[in-house]
């Protein structure tokens, strides 16, 4: 390979790279100006402009990098899209989930005096406790009206 930096060296008259087996692109600028095609016989591998008498270089075309750009684009583009469309989605499903909940009918609560609580858990009797913790006792229960509950 031909470095480009020969190019900067503008006092450099005679350069013979004949039987070299170089390979790559001859710079056109600064001595190579002047040379003829004989400071390059037998570099199979090099190419440049005619009066060289090389193959021409080819060059790379834009299009070619294109071929994989613009479907790596469109497949991001294809992501993003679908990431924001099952967001919208979910949030659409949560505001109906939210609706759902505030229509449904909530619990009445009802004023229990002491006395049916001591006739449900027939007078808090150890057969009907459940258990005890750092608040306090809890005994199951049943009122009147078939309804069981626990009592602390």
């Amino acid at each position: 390979m031909i470095p480009k930096s020969l190019e900067a060296l503008s006092y450099l008259k005679y350069l013979n790279l004949s039987f070299n087996k170089l390979q790559g692109e001859i710079p056109t600028g600064g001595p190579f100006t002047n040379l003829s095609a004989q400071s390059f016989v037998s570099n199979r591998g090099l190419c440049g402009v005619s009066r060289f008498h090389v193959q021409p270089c080819k060059r790379k075309s834009g299009t070619s990098s294109l071929k994989y750009v613009i479907p790596g684009i469109l497949s991001a583009m294809l992501l993003v899209i679908s990431i924001i469309w099952l967001v919208m989605l979910r949030r659409k499903k949560n505001v109906e989930a939210t609706i759902e909940t505030t229509y449904l009918p909530q619990p009445l609560y009802r004023r229990v005096s002491y006395q049916e609580l001591l006739s449900a858990t027939n007078g808090f009797n150890v057969s009907n406790l459940l258990g005890t913790g750092s608040f306090g006792s809890v005994y199951k229960g049943t009122f009147s009206d078939g309804v069981d509950v626990a009592i602390c």
